[in-house]
C-alpha cells in the first residue's frame, strides 16, 4: 500500500495550481441530515474541525458556516448523501478524533488510532 500525503490542504491546493502530482489525503466525511431548497446541513461542525484557519471546504459545494455539530452548505444534496470535507487546519482536526480510517473508494482498508486526543 502506498500513501501519499502533504501536511496541509493549503499545500495541496498550491501543489495542484503548480501542476505538482499531489492530491488531498485527509478528509472528514459527513452525512447530510437535512436539506432545503437553497441549502443542506451535514453532521460535522466546530467539534470536528480545527477552525483557526477558517471553514472546511468541499468540492462542488460552498460552505456557508459551521455550528457546533453541523455544517451548512450549498448546493443542496439529498438526506443521507455523504459530503467529503477538507479541513482548513489538519493538526487540530486530527486531535479531535480518536481514529483515522484509510479508505479506497468506499472500502475501509485500515483503521489507525490517533494519539493526539486532548492535544
Amino acid at each position: 500500500m502506498k500513501i501519499d500525503a502533504l501536511a496541509t490542504p493549503a499545500l495541496v491546493i498550491d501543489a495542484g495550481r503548480l501542476g505538482l502530482p499531489f492530491r488531498q489525503a485527509l478528509f472528514v466525511d459527513a452525512t447530510v441530515i437535512s436539506s432545503r431548497a437553497q441549502w443542506s446541513v451535514a453532521d460535522a461542525g466546530l467539534k470536528a474541525f480545527g477552525m483557526d484557519h477558517g471553514n472546511p471546504e468541499a468540492e462542488g459545494a460552498k460552505v456557508w458556516f459551521c455550528s457546533d455539530e453541523h455544517v451548512t452548505f450549498d448546493p443542496p444534496r439529498s438526506v443521507a448523501d455523504r459530503l467529503r470535507l477538507v479541513p482548513a487546519h489538519v493538526d487540530p482536526t486530527m486531535a479531535y478524533h480518536e481514529q483515522v480510517h484509510l479508505v479506497s473508494g468506499d472500502d475501509v482498508l485500515e483503521t489507525w488510532p490517533v494519539d493526539l486526543r486532548g492535544w
